[in-house]
């Protein structure tokens, strides 16, 4: 049967009101809503309350439950039951309904005429806090954050060049990545001379301290450094100076496994409190900002977890837990780093002067590496000073040292030479070949295309578009290497 609400029923009226003809209640505004039923209650059996939402029938047997209330309310004893949070939009309904203990679908009989004097509903609109990200993270700006992954993972940002009717997108890579990529050109025909070579880059010292934030200002338990052997820099220096603050040193116990605790407040005991005053306050610490990682831990057996809030528990064999695995300093020196601590280590910067065409300038990417026989070695081109069509112009070229150790692939490119919209690739196969396809992959579809199916090598093929592009060669299930490629323009890229 429907329970009609007694005249005890309350509610806020600035956000419930109550239906009298279809006996609901129903809700001004969306939000989150609990239910609470309490008294005494005569029935012919135990009996199961359970909530309809929007109803239109009065048959409870025809209604699916929108929730169901527990425990069971037995004959004649008094009761209070809570709902779990529900949520509702605004002018949805919540009625009350009664099934008989047993599942038995049939109206309960009520035996007492007078049991409306000893039952409560409530129904209340649950406040939740309001967060305001703005205010929580004013002094760490979105550049401090990306300031701070960048920093993680060793990344240098790389703008891409928009294709039509599109927008630039940037590309992050590790210095890693960087030395292994097969994007590599050999500018030896634009070098000029060589103007001077150093031998130290930056204003990097014998140690290079990359430092978290700590609640103990002299705590450096996660921080660590990158060392160069050269005595003729200063001894020590803060190359990185986090925002981040890093967890405590000691780990805390929580359901019975170790973790770290990130401190957000201080906890203050009160000497000689006033009546009413509480025994212990938390004082919020500002300014306070963690990276962490997240982890699923296991419980065996199961345990609960719940609200008193929300009434609510549920029983739990697994949750995901704060991890701080390969975030301090040392870990990620080791993990990123390593070529950036090779290079300072063995530098060397040179100035040379290149004739550069307008072309080569409107498509220049610093991602690549470029190769000159005059110094017989790999370079990073770190900066093109002040570019004159027509003249040669200053570059600083940083040393890389590139491993001489060729992939063991059934097929590999060697080397490409793109002449405006036409490429040749030069490729070696350790199989005989009855079939060969070039596969194009374009940035701005992001997908392969099948485009020339040939034997010849140097492959050849003739592009109508323009653009960034990636290329492969492939026969059967098989596939070489991947080059970028840019077009149009006039280089040749050689693969070590």
């Amino acid at each position: 049967m429907i329970l009609k609400f007694p005249t005890n029923t309350t509610f806020n009226s600035t956000y419930l009101y109550y239906d009298p003809l279809f006996r609901k209640l129903k809700v001004r505004e969306s939000g989150y809503y609990q239910i609470e039923i309490e008294g005494n209650i005569n029935t012919d059996g135990a009996v199961r309350v359970f909530l309809g939402k929007n109803i239109s029938s009065s048959n409870p047997s025809s209604i699916v439950p929108f929730k169901t209330l527990n425990p069971l309310i037995v004959s004649g004893t008094d009761f209070n039951l809570k709902s779990s949070v529900l949520t509702l939009n605004a002018a949805d309904s919540i009625s009350i309904f009664m099934r008989h203990g047993s599942g038995l679908t049939r109206a309960i009989r009520l035996t007492d005429d007078q049991m409306w004097s000893n039952f409560q509903v409530r129904l209340k609109k649950v406040e939740t806090n309001n967060i305001s990200f703005s205010d929580a993270l004013a002094d760490f700006s979105v550049k401090d954050f990306l300031s701070e992954v960048i920093h993680r993972f060793g990344l240098t940002v790389f703008r891409n060049p928009a294709g039509p009717g599109q927008q630039s997108g940037y590309t992050f890579l590790t210095l890693s990545e960087q030395l292994q990529t097969n994007f590599l050109s050999d500018w030896s025909e634009k070098f000029v001379r060589k103007i001077s070579e150093n031998y130290t880059y930056g204003n990097y010292a014998q140690e290079n301290w990359f430092r978290y934030n700590y609640d103990n200002k002299e705590s450096n338990y996660y921080d660590s450094s990158i060392n160069i052997d050269n005595f003729n820099l200063n001894a020590s220096r803060d190359a990185i100076k986090s925002k981040i603050y890093a967890p405590e040193r000691n780990l805390v116990s929580y359901l019975s496994q170790p973790g770290n605790k990130y401190k957000l407040w201080e906890k203050e005991i009160v000497e000689d409190p006033e009546e009413g005053e509480p025994l212990v306050t938390y004082k919020p610490l500002d300014k306070r900002y963690y990276f962490l990682r997240s982890e699923t831990r296991s419980f065996y057996p199961s345990i609960r977890i719940g609200s008193k809030k929300l009434s609510a528990s549920t029983a739990i064999s697994f949750a995901p837990a704060e991890s701080f695995w390969k975030l301090p300093f040392n870990d990620i020196l080791t993990e990123y780093y390593g070529p950036m601590s090779t290079i300072l280590n063995d530098t060397v910067i040179i100035n040379a002067e290149l004739f550069l065409s307008d072309i080569d300038i409107a498509n220049f990417d610093f991602k690549k590496l470029y190769y000159f026989k005059q110094l017989s070695a790999y370079f990073l081109i770190n900066k093109i000073n002040n570019y004159i069509p027509g003249k040669p112009v200053k570059c600083e070229l940083l040393k890389v040292n590139l491993s001489s150790e060729t992939p063991n692939q059934i097929i590999r490119i060697n080397k490409v030479i793109i002449a405006q919209q036409d490429i040749a690739i030069l490729y070696t196969s350790s199989v005989t070949l009855s079939n060969l396809a070039l596969q194009v992959f374009n940035y701005s579809g992001q997908v392969w295309s099948n485009v020339s199916n040939l034997t010849n090598n140097p492959f050849p093929f003739n592009f109508s578009a323009q653009g960034n592009f990636k290329i492969r060669l492939f026969t059967g299930n098989v596939y070489s290497n991947e080059v970028d490629i840019t077009i149009p323009s006039s280089t040749t890229i050689l693969i070590p």
